[in-house]
């Protein structure tokens, strides 16, 4: 027997997909995946040639089933990733839209009026697209939160409680759009403005890519990417 209760010896008899199914989401919680030679822990050792072919078949399915709740499609991490680099690269670009609207505040040498009033005019785009990527980001979650809080009155159970968590975040992110990551108060030259500036998510090296993804799973991220195991193995 193991903490979750189920015994890792394998069943006497070939077990139902729903059997099976719960004992792959414990393996699953522990290897990431249900290893293919745990099929006797799931589905037993047996003499018989027909159990043998059913016990086969019953093993396939559940895999293919923990699986695809952990990694498929409409699977939590499936949502939650892309989400998470969409967002940092959203940082990245109003950081950076910041920085270059920062720099032009700096007066170059011997400036004319009409390049001072170039600088300054390239300065407000560069706010302008900030203010509009913003607009673009509350709209969207605020469009996404409304969609969410109609579908509510219908759902139940689990669905229920994963959309009153989509409706919660949704606001959340609605109202605090990311905004420049840096202090503008240290920069006090165009060079410093361009020596700030964010490398996206997609060009960092690997050691930056394997902080940013280390900083981002907390707890409550892989609670809920082993929500479907939550009812047959402690996930603390």
């Amino acid at each position: 027997m193991n903490t979750s209760g189920l015994s890792v010896n394998g069943p006497a008899v070939v077990p139902n997909s729903t059997q099976a199914t719960k004992i792959s989401r414990v393996l699953a919680t522990y290897h990431g995946v249900v290893p293919q030679n745990k099929q006797t822990v799931v589905v037993g050792m047996h003499a018989d040639p027909n159990d043998q072919s059913r016990a086969a078949n019953v093993f396939r399915r559940a895999r293919e089933t923990v699986q695809t709740e952990k990694y498929g499609p409409n699977s939590f991490i499936q949502q939650f990733i892309p989400g998470k680099v969409s967002s940092e690269d959203f940082l990245v670009q109003q950081t950076n839209l910041r920085l270059e609207a920062k720099a032009r505040e700096f007066h170059p040498p011997n400036e004319t009026q009409a390049q001072t009033n170039s600088r300054m005019a390239e300065r407000q785009g560069f706010l302008d697209a900030m203010a509009s990527g913003e607009r673009l980001w509350v709209n969207t979650y605020e469009l996404e939160y409304r969609k969410t809080v109609a579908a509510l009155p219908a759902a139940r159970g689990l669905e229920r409680t994963r959309l009153t968590r989509k409706a919660e975040l949704y606001h959340r992110m609605k109202d605090n759009p990311p905004r420049c990551a840096v202090d503008l108060n240290t920069l006090h030259s165009r060079q410093q403005c361009d020596q700030a500036k964010m490398i996206p998510l997609g060009l960092r090296n690997w050691e930056l890519i394997l902080d940013f993804w280390q900083a981002t799973i907390t707890d409550d991220i892989l609670t809920s990417h082993l929500e479907k195991a939550s009812n047959v193995v402690d996930i603390r």
